[in-house]
């Protein structure tokens, strides 16, 4: 939100053999900090403009040579340079376009550096500060970069987002990402804890069906077999909700005895793939049934497998199958992982939704400290927002409180001295309208005068007063006060000087004259 901004700054003096090394320095600062070449031979052009005037006018009354501050500050979106100097103050933005039509048609050369300045910059300030008068020039950055990024479409660019919603976005982002996560996590987890379970069951169901199949072995005697269906039959009414089918399997691979009354004897299994041992005893297979009238759709099983020995035989005399479809696993794995899904999004719901209270709760004092500092250019608001200085947000409105309003006194300040200087330009006027530029002639005389202002101008005065044909009066006076005040009563002064020296030889009455002249209209 607050990123720091790069400056960099070089002070050389005011001459044009300067020049080369501020052009230099912006193109050095430019290169190192990857602003394109449009925009430093930009500057470069505008800094030459710039800091022609500021060497040929600005320091032109000085007798000794000033110098010119060049001041270089990076941001992100744009590039501003500085021209500060402390010669006299002239803002640019006062100065019209010229009429180049009416240059051409006249053949007029120069006059044209403010106009080009205003061309190749896209902002432009001008003020007076405690350095001096300050000379911004903004250039915002190319949109196209030159690392080979592809830039953003048009219409994303110009969608702006609010603190608020850049907040939202990367709190999202992250709530998104854990509970992606976390039900990657248990997307996976739900797979292996399910498959457990069913073949614990499925190993359960096996054991008791294998122990009540067991309890008479004379069932697996040749005459007894319709014994050994009937039983197979009883244990799959009894578990056939939890399994598929049961097969007794005799030592050559035979089915002698299943579950499933659809079947027949004579159909023979073809495995269809791989037969993977998944768990001791257990095997993952897909089968079809042929021989049969039946439809020869795939069905896949889990299988488990136990051996059948009867006593006093070593040699197994075949396996029981008990065998649970692998789509009933399958369903409740899915069913978990809805489950799962359902419960993520609801989780994402209410986080996103408690996001946005968050950001809400904690940058809407931002929100109104910066309409407070909106507020703050029309006038004094402090009386409208209390500010509470032991929060963060307090301190931050305090700080800007108080920096406004030594700011204002700064403008304040700033705009008496603009008045003083243009009050003293106005009596430098006057002044040099009322002393004399001519001297009287007087034979076996040379009359000059000089005059220097000890500090400012306004109230000083010196004057020939011609009393009559014989006589020449001197005048030499210092009226108290300076700037326009002073210039006007030395300006009634003079009036009345010249009106009641006529014929008056006598200096001191004159002089009680022109105090009763202007005694009245002196504060």
């Amino acid at each position: 939100m607050f990123k720091n901004v790069i400056k960099e700054q070089l002070k050389v003096p005011a001459h044009i053999d300067y020049l080369s090394e501020l052009r230099d320095f912006v193109t050095r600062v430019g290169k190192k900090h990857g602003v394109s070449d449009k925009i430093i031979n930009a500057f470069k052009l505008a800094i030459d403009e710039a800091g022609t005037n500021i060497i040929r006018h600005a320091y032109r009354e000085f007798s000794e040579p000033g110098f010119i501050l060049l001041r270089v500050i990076v941001r992100k979106a744009s590039i501003t340079i500085s021209l500060i100097d402390q010669g006299k103050y002239f803002d640019p933005k006062e100065v019209k376009n010229p009429d180049l039509k009416r240059y051409v048609e006249i053949g007029k050369k120069g006059g044209l550096g403010i106009f080009i300045i205003r061309k190749l910059m896209d902002d432009i300030d001008y003020r007076r500060t405690e350095e001096g008068n300050e000379l911004r020039l903004t250039k915002y950055r190319d949109e196209d970069r030159s690392d080979g990024v592809k830039a953003l479409p048009q219409k994303v660019k110009t969608i702006p987002l609010s603190l608020k919603a850049k907040y939202f976005i990367r709190t999202a982002l992250i709530i998104t990402f854990i509970v992606a996560g976390a039900y990657g996590y248990f997307y996976y987890k739900v797979s292996v804890t399910t498959q457990k379970k069913y073949f614990a069951q499925l190993m359960r169901v096996g054991n008791q069906a294998f122990s009540e199949l067991m309890t008479d072995e004379r069932n697996f005697q040749i005459e007894n077999l319709h014994h050994l269906f009937a039983t197979v039959f009883d244990l799959y009414k009894k578990y056939n909700k939890d399994v598929y089918e049961f097969l007794v399997v005799d030592r050559k691979g035979l089915v002698t005895v299943t579950s499933d009354t659809t079947s027949i004897l004579s159909e023979n299994e073809r495995i269809i793939g791989q037969k993977i041992e998944v768990k001791q005893n257990i095997f993952q297979y897909a089968f079809v049934k042929e021989g049969g009238k039946q439809s020869k759709t795939p069905v896949a099983v889990y299988d488990y497998v136990l051996p059948i020995v009867l006593s006093g035989n070593k040699t197994p005399w075949g396996d029981l199958h008990v065998r649970m479809l692998q789509a009933k696993v399958q369903q409740e794995i899915l069913r978990q992982r809805w489950e799962y899904a359902r419960f993520a999004l609801s989780i994402l719901l209410f986080s996103y939704a408690g996001a946005i209270l968050l950001i809400y709760l904690l940058l809407n004092p931002f929100r109104k400290l910066a309409d407070w500092i909106r507020a703050l250019d029309h006038g004094e608001v402090q009386d409208e927002m209390d500010i509470d200085s032991s929060t963060e947000i307090g301190e931050i409105a305090k700080a800007f409180s108080e920096i406004t309003t030594k700011f204002r006194e700064s403008q304040k300040h700033l705009a008496e001295q603009e008045q003083l200087q243009k009050e003293m330009q106005v009596a430098q006027e006057i002044q040099q309208t009322l002393l004399p530029t001519e001297f009287p002639e007087i034979e076996g005389y040379e009359i000059a005068s000089y005059y220097e202002a000890a500090k400012e101008v306004g109230g000083d005065y010196f004057d020939f007063v011609e009393v009559d044909k014989d006589t020449m009066g001197i005048v030499v006076a210092d009226v108290s006060g300076k700037g326009v005040p002073g210039s006007l009563v030395m300006t009634m002064i003079r009036t009345a000087l010249r009106t009641e020296a006529r014929g008056v030889k006598d200096a001191a009455e004159v002089l009680a004259r022109v105090n009763d002249f202007v005694v009245d209209d002196m504060k």
